[in-house]
């Protein structure tokens, strides 16, 4: 199978022309997945220290819609992680995985929230649940970390009890992962092929598995 990993300027002025871009060539490539950044359909929320409830909101609504539109004109299933609000109403940064003009059912919530400049995560969204079990795509056991989650032990542990054979890690910023079938070059050795999407690098690279 042939996953692509895209960045994503999430400003609105340059959404039609990159998602036109993407959409050639996931075509040309014969994607069928497409990994993006760390909540891509808006800007980054928690560059700012005050909480806006009525910005996460809107944040919420527009990867709800755009991750549909973005994924009927690519044609490909599209996985990253998008802000929602839970069942008790809290705010979380959740993976997500899109496919068949659905969203399938991944029980995995950001819980590594940093608290700096720039990434004021922890006063935006809460730590969420985390994934208990593979996900299984087409066959494949998938594993999801989002950004500061890849460097922690406790993931490492978690991937190799439960067999995942990749990890799709969405970020905002870089962070060391090997797109390939070797183990991250990250201080611990997990095993499986690690799939980093980052925001702020221009990358556009297909993955075969």
């Amino acid at each position: 199978m042939r996953i692509t990993i895209a960045d994503w300027d999430p400003r609105p002025q340059a959404r039609a022309a990159q998602a036109d871009a993407l959409a050639a060539h996931a075509a040309a490539e014969q994607s069928e997945l497409v990994l993006l950044p760390e909540m891509p359909l808006s800007a980054w929320l928690a560059i700012s220290p005050e909480r806006d409830a009525a910005l996460w909101d809107q944040s919420v609504h527009d990867h709800e819609s755009g991750l549909d539109e973005l994924g009927e004109q690519l044609g490909t299933g599209l996985a990253g992680s998008r802000p929602v609000l839970n069942a008790g109403g809290q705010p979380r940064n959740r993976a997500f995985l899109w496919q068949d003009s659905r969203f399938a059912d991944v029980r995995h919530e950001k819980a590594a929230l940093p608290e700096e400049d720039g990434y004021w995560e922890s006063r935006w969204y809460g730590a969420g649940a985390q994934q208990t079990a593979p996900l299984d795509w087409n066959g494949l056991r998938i594993g999801f970390a989002i950004c500061t989650e890849l460097g922690t032990r406790r993931m490492a542990a978690a991937c190799r009890k439960r067999g995942q054979k990749c990890f799709w890690c969405p970020a905002q910023r870089r962070i060391w992962a090997a797109i390939s079938g070797s183990p991250a070059p990250v201080p611990w050795r997990c095993g499986p092929a690690v799939m980093s999407c980052l925001r702020i690098s221009p990358i556009r690279q297909e993955v075969l598995l």
